[in-house]
């Protein structure tokens, strides 16, 4: 009961900036979801790390309570404002997907700069870029990503056995590599995207924030995102 007081009074401390962090995260999650029916866990992971880099972002700007103006990062939020109307011209007139959600992101930000400054954007810029640059756009990052890990993949594994098992071109035994196939002998294994590790990434990059904020059920979180996948 005293965790949930502690995160009711967190998430009611700044109305506006929880709608707008609730709003990011829901559009993004959901456009990952949409995009990846089939494997809707893979981006489990990036989904919960912006959930909790907006919590910990809201607690953050709770415990600072800092409410004084400042004039700089009004001014550039001006800027990015005005940034953002640009990207969404752009994007009309192009009707460029990556364009309209840097219109978004910079919208966001200008937002965040107006109701707190520098501090509130270092707070919840984790959770907004997650939200809206990461996750609709996570199937494009994973293929964009999965082919140059399964060749640092296949690389590794060759160098590693061919310590024990070299090539011969006399006798064409051994193990060697072409592009992402391994020849071990005379039989010939391809490395696929299962075999990446891009899958575990979005686990790795929770878990990586998740020590970086010392947070006490992180072994729990961590074991409910392996079983996850």
């Amino acid at each position: 009961m005293e965790h949930l007081k502690k995160i009711t009074s967190v998430l009611l401390f700044s109305p506006l900036l929880t709608l707008l962090t609730l709003a990011a995260v829901a559009w993004g999650a959901y456009h990952a979801i949409v995009a990846n029916l089939d494997k809707w866990q893979d981006p489990a992971a990036v989904i919960l790390l912006a959930v909790l880099a907006g919590y910990f972002g809201l607690k953050g700007i709770q415990e600072r309570n800092n409410k004084k103006e400042n004039i700089v990062a009004t001014w550039i939020a001006w800027i990015v404002l005005f940034g953002a109307m640009g990207f969404m011209y752009w994007s009309s007139v192009n009707d460029i997907r990556l364009v309209k959600n840097l219109a978004l992101l910079f919208g966001a930000f200008s937002i965040l700069l107006f109701n707190g400054g520098f501090y509130v954007l270092k707070d919840l810029g984790l959770s907004f870029a997650t939200s809206l640059m990461v996750l609709p756009f996570f199937e494009q990052i994973v293929l964009t990503f999965s082919h140059p890990l399964r060749e640092i993949s296949t690389w590794l594994t060759v160098e590693i056995i061919a310590i024990f098992h070299p090539y011969n071109e006399v006798t064409g035994m051994g193990i060697m590599a072409e592009g992402t196939t391994i020849t071990v002998d005379k039989t010939q294994i391809a490395i696929t995207d299962a075999c990446s590790g891009i899958d575990q990434l979005g686990v790795l990059f929770l878990f990586a924030y998740l020590i970086l904020n010392r947070f006490m059920v992180a072994n729990t979180l961590l074991y409910s995102c392996i079983i996850l996948r």
